[in-house]
């Protein structure tokens, strides 16, 4: 037996297999695979680029070597957690698309769903510091790939409702709207 839909998850993605919903979905994609990508350069490119990619993530994250991890002795751009993050965009891409089930009760309790995605983070954070974990590398990067998939599925929903609805507001026939009737 189906669970009964409620009408925000019969009106969710109108034009869910659109060109339109492939093309947020696809930005919502590439930018992970693209962070992912970024962040891994480091030890693959000269120094000028090295230093230039480094910066370019600096704001976002400490880069403490002892905390990031390394490829031939040279750290990545960004520490554990933050690469765990970044994993989980693209990789959440992809769950997006076999999460539709559950796509009205993930829009009703976003908040609290990203809340609790940022606990273990928070948790191996907090028992690291009171120095009763020791938190790890896999630890690290674990609770970053928990909060990166949890919020690179809102991305891609994002994404993808904004341009499915940007192509509905251009031709409402292209939402499953019924069109009025043709100009004299």
């Amino acid at each position: 037996m189906q669970p009964r839909q409620t009408n925000d998850e019969m009106t969710a993605f109108p034009a869910r297999r659109s060109g339109a919903f492939w093309r947020g979905w696809g930005l919502a994609m590439g930018m992970g695979v693209v962070l992912v990508g970024m962040a891994t350069l480091p030890p693959f490119v000269g120094p000028a680029a090295r230093e230039a990619l480094m910066q370019a993530f600096a704001p976002v994250c400490h880069q403490l070597p002892a905390r990031s991890p390394e490829m031939g002795g040279v750290p990545l751009a960004v520490c554990h957690r933050c690469y765990g993050i970044y994993w989980g965009l693209p990789l959440a891409a992809v769950a997006f698309l076999l999460l539709t089930r559950w796509e009205g009760m993930m829009g009703r309790r976003a908040p609290w769903i990203l809340v609790l995605a940022a606990v273990p983070a928070t948790v191996d954070w907090l028992l690291g510091v009171l120095h009763l974990w020791e938190n790890t590398p896999l630890s690290r990067v674990g609770t970053g790939l928990v909060f990166g998939l949890v919020a690179g599925v809102y991305l891609a929903r994002a994404f993808s409702q904004l341009f499915a609805g940007s192509a509905a507001t251009r031709n409402p026939a292209s939402a499953g709207a019924v069109a009025g009737p043709p100009p004299d």
